[in-house]
């Protein structure tokens, strides 16, 4: 039966006809001569539906590109997929092949886009089990909240970043009655960019348009180490020596995790059903599950 279908190419199940007698050379075999029956039905088809010569319907064809042994599909109308491939048109492998998942998305920061292949590998690969993926969420939950807050940062694209800033500030100057709407990433940049003012901070550079940036949630009531009760900032991807105003903010790790971990976890494994909640004793009062 047909798993996934789109508009170049289409993966279909063979399991009913798999038995455990066989290797995986018997099984990539299988779906060699199932891809030569289908090539060989196409020039009569073509010729009952589109009144061609059997010569003419032989010229389509198609080419078998990969079996793979497990796979995870998350929409059967996206290419959304994981895939566990022992033959990849014709040479034998052993690799993953993920497509559209929150693995290959741009705003899921490099080692927790590798935390999540690990995972997805732990599972298609390596047959490991629901109890062992918990573990691993466990064991890398505690290396995340022992990282620098600073370099947990949501990553993203600023657009339009002057002309927000200066209708916030007309606003903010009486000029306007009703407060402008500034998107999340680009409401940061601006708190990144204030607080560069506030403290007289000339080394840093400022965020500008089309950079590249992270945000973080922040304690908006913390007077201490967040004066302008922002609650959140961004800062520039390529930055490499954070200025110290921006290591004491108080950075809600609790909001990071929940949006770098917990659902882009749940978005590569709900499928499943399983419980990857953590123990009720660990993290319980920082982690909302």
């Amino acid at each position: 039966y047909t798993v996934y279908g789109d508009t170049d190419s289409s993966y279909f199940s063979i399991a009913c006809l798999i038995n455990d007698t066989m290797s995986d050379e018997d099984i990539i075999k299988l779906a060699d001569e199932l891809g030569k029956k289908i090539n060989d039905s196409f020039p009569q088809k073509m010729k009952d539906m589109f009144l061609v010569s059997l010569e003419q319907g032989a010229i389509i064809q198609a080419g078998r590109e990969v079996v793979a042994k497990k796979g995870i599909f998350k929409d059967k109308t996206k290419k959304r997929y994981a895939l566990y491939v022992i033959d990849d048109e014709g040479k034998k492998v052993s690799k993953l092949k993920i497509m559209g998942m929150e693995t290959q998305r741009s705003d899921t920061p490099k080692f927790i886009q590798e935390f999540l292949k690990d995972c997805i590998k732990l599972i298609i690969q390596d047959e490991g089990t629901e109890l062992e993926l918990k573990q691993k969420i466990e064991d890398f939950r505690d290396e995340f909240f022992e990282m620098d807050a600073w370099k947990l940062g949501s990553p993203s694209r600023v657009s339009k970043l002057k002309e927000s800033t200066r209708l916030l500030s007309e606003y903010e100057n009486g000029m306007m009655a009703k407060k402008p709407y500034v998107y999340w990433v680009v409401l940061a940049s601006i708190n990144h960019n204030r607080y560069l003012e506030y403290y007289k901070d000339f080394d840093t550079p400022p965020i500008r348009d089309g950079d590249k940036v992270e945000t973080f949630y922040l304690d908006k009531n913390d007077n201490e180490n967040n004066p302008l009760h922002a609650d959140k900032v961004s800062v520039s991807v390529d930055m490499t020596n954070a200025p110290d105003w921006i290591k004491i903010l108080p950075i809600d790790k609790k909001i990071a995790y929940n949006k770098l971990v917990k659902k882009k976890v749940e978005n590569v494994f709900d499928m499943f059903d399983w419980d990857l909640n953590p123990p009720e004793n660990n993290f319980n009062d920082v982690i909302d599950w």
